[in-house]
């Protein structure tokens, strides 16, 4: 997640501000951290530069959110092969 971004994101339950803690940043990206919601006292963890808002989540489903996350950071640009397939 891109740091200059943090300051645009809101409590989904709330609607409260958030404080960001970082734990690590590279190139203006917050790789891992986490979101803190002072009024309802509740966390949001940041991994692999994506922020999870997700309440309740079985593994399968928080597995493909953070392979989402990763394929779509990694892989930013498309080859050429690929897009004529798709």
């Amino acid at each position: 997640m891109l740091l200059k971004y943090a300051s645009c994101f809101v409590c989904p339950v709330c609607k409260g501000n958030l404080t960001l803690t970082c734990k690590s940043v590279y190139h203006e990206r917050v790789e891992d951290g986490e979101f803190h919601c002072a009024p309802c006292d509740r966390t949001y963890p940041i991994e692999n530069n994506v922020p999870i808002f997700l309440l309740t989540v079985d593994k399968v489903k928080q597995h493909t959110a953070k392979s989402f996350g990763y394929k779509w950071n990694k892989f930013k640009i498309i080859d050429e092969y690929y897009k004529k397939i798709f």
